[in-house]
């Protein structure tokens, strides 16, 4: 692997205050090509994120028309048929869905499952076993399973599982340079280990986490909207506008 793999890519400033990021369409590992971004981790960045909904009544062209200039998009929280989240999903500082320790059946209750959060000056992807109540959180949805955590993929994974899918999912490394976020989705079927193995071995990620699988994955890069074809609902979106 390169020294730190910015060489594979250069830093886009959208504006020099607020945002620094970057990102890579068709980043080829392991004979899959994936969609990526990165952002650097600040009080910019984390604060900036927020949660847009969508009662399963509006197509993603008419969510994303509300959207004005450039922005980041991406599918995040397991949801029932109702568009309700089936975990953690605090918004703008409101505890809306408490953390889910049930077991159950569906990839959500793979464990161990997880939770991306945002604070004010930093974002954490954690175990949902590790959710803290007394963390003031900014915005947080929980999903799963966890891809990595604490530097080791996922056990329940197996190297030669059969069941692959689209997915979407988000990581958290450390360079010299800093503290990073990746956002990933792949763009052929895979297994929940080959895409572990893809933040573990292409961005040495530390803790990372599935977003959503199958037909209703959706990413939406700062160059362009790339409108999902699938009939599936998709209720709950991560927003950065740029």
């Amino acid at each position: 692997m390169k020294p730190l793999f910015f060489l594979m890519f250069s830093f886009c400033f959208a504006n020099q205050n607020f945002a620094q990021y970057l990102e890579k369409q068709n980043l080829n590992f392991n004979g899959t090509s994936f969609d990526a971004i990165v952002f650097k981790i600040d009080s910019n960045i984390s604060k900036r994120f927020y949660v847009l909904e969508n009662d399963g009544t509006k197509t993603e062209e008419q969510v994303f028309e509300s959207i004005q200039g450039s922005f980041f998009a991406v599918n995040a929280g397991a949801t029932d048929a109702n568009c309700d989240l089936l975990g953690l999903y605090i918004k703008e500082k409101n505890p809306l869905q408490p953390v889910n320790l049930n077991n159950g059946e569906g990839n959500f209750y793979i464990q161990p499952n997880g939770f991306i959060g945002f604070l004010n000056n930093e974002i954490e992807i954690k175990s949902a076993s590790k959710f803290n109540s007394s963390v003031l959180y900014q915005n947080a949805i929980q999903n799963g399973p966890m891809l990595i955590l604490d530097n080791t993929i996922n056990p329940a994974f197996n190297i030669n599982s059969t069941n692959k899918n689209y997915r979407v999912g988000v990581g958290t490394f450390f360079t010299n340079n800093g503290h990073f976020m990746v956002f990933a989705m792949s763009n052929s079927p895979l297994s929940f280990y080959q895409f572990a193995y893809f933040f573990s071995n292409k961005f040495k990620c530390n803790n990372a986490l599935v977003l959503e699988g199958g037909d209703a994955c959706s990413m939406h890069l700062p160059t362009y909207k790339k409108i999902s074809s699938n009939t599936k609902k998709i209720c709950k979106y991560l927003i950065l506008n740029l």
